[in-house]
């Protein structure tokens, strides 16, 4: 049962990665295509991660990555 439930949990965290991964890309390809100027703002991520109420939907973000797909799809 162990094992089971192992491989149940591995599947959904594997699914919630895909689907965040696949909606990054899905919206940096539009910012890109539509706007001709994209302006990223640096952010201090450290210090509202200290925030207790933004700290999980911050780190579920993933700036970095938003930034670098912006970077190599806008050079194209």
């Amino acid at each position: 049962r162990w094992q089971r439930a192992s491989k149940r949990l591995s599947r959904a965290h594997a699914r919630v990665a895909n689907l965040r991964r696949d909606g990054l890309h899905k919206l940096t390809t539009r910012l890109a295509r539509e706007h001709g100027t994209i302006v990223v703002e640096d952010l201090n991520v450290t210090g509202m991660l200290a925030n207790r109420r933004l700290a999980r939907h911050i780190a579920d973000a993933g700036f970095a990555e938003i930034r670098r797909q912006l970077a190599y799809k806008t050079s194209w």
